[in-house]
């Protein structure tokens, strides 16, 4: 017995009362997976908030080597609003030190930052960071190849091995070069104590011992 297209065809009402219940189906769960994604997002930020906090500023961190100038500006820039810092780096001296994104006044005043263009803190590449020479960075006088430097961002901890240091010109920008795997570049002004305006830049080069994750 053959069937014709008449018998085939689903009754009208039928058929508009299916596409009703999947028109529900679809927008309900539309809705599920938008309150899914903005719950996701909105926990992501609390914990990215969460970790970033953490990277709180020491308004009382080991200024011996600081010049007056440097001490005064420090305090200064705590009483200014803006954005925490991303990360925190320890260096050879064991001194931690805030991690701001962009070298503005404000940035390098209250700790040390990284220079725009150049990898973030959890990125392949180079990674290069600002820092006052009779500040923060002061310390790095005292700096020797096979030193370890700690970088903590919110992804955990990679540590870094100095391999070379150098003085350049100020000119000189092929040290913020990128580079095909993770190296952290810490640039300040040179000489250390210079009065005035220092003619040189002091560069520390270091390479990822632990390039594959932060927490590892």
């Amino acid at each position: 017995m053959s069937l014709s297209g008449k018998q085939l065809r689903m009754p009208s009402k039928s058929r508009n009362g299916l596409l009703r219940w999947v028109e529900r189906f679809l927008l309900g769960a539309g809705a599920v997976l938008v309150m899914y994604w903005g719950g996701f997002q909105a926990w992501a930020e609390h914990h990215r908030q969460t970790q970033v906090a953490a990277f709180e500023v020491d308004d009382s961190p080991d200024q011996s080597l600081w010049s007056p100038g440097r001490v005064e500006a420090f305090e200064h820039s705590l009483a200014v609003a803006s954005d925490g810092p991303v990360g925190l780096l320890t260096i050879p001296s064991g001194l931690q030190i805030p991690i701001y994104d962009g070298a503005s006044d404000l940035n390098l005043d209250r700790g040390v930052a990284r220079i725009e263009g150049t990898a973030d803190l959890d990125a392949m590449g180079n990674l290069a960071i600002a820092g006052h020479r009779d500040g923060f960075f002061r310390t790095l006088k005292d700096a020797a190849v096979g030193d370890r430097i700690e970088l903590r961002t919110p992804s955990g901890v990679r540590v870094y091995e100095i391999e070379d240091m150098a003085v350049i010109e100020p000119n000189d920008v092929s040290v913020l070069r990128d580079t095909p795997d993770r190296a952290l570049t810490l640039l300040t002004c040179y000489p250390f104590y210079f009065v005035g305006d220092a003619p040189q830049r002091f560069v520390v080069r270091a390479i990822a011992v632990n390039p594959q994750t932060a927490d590892s």
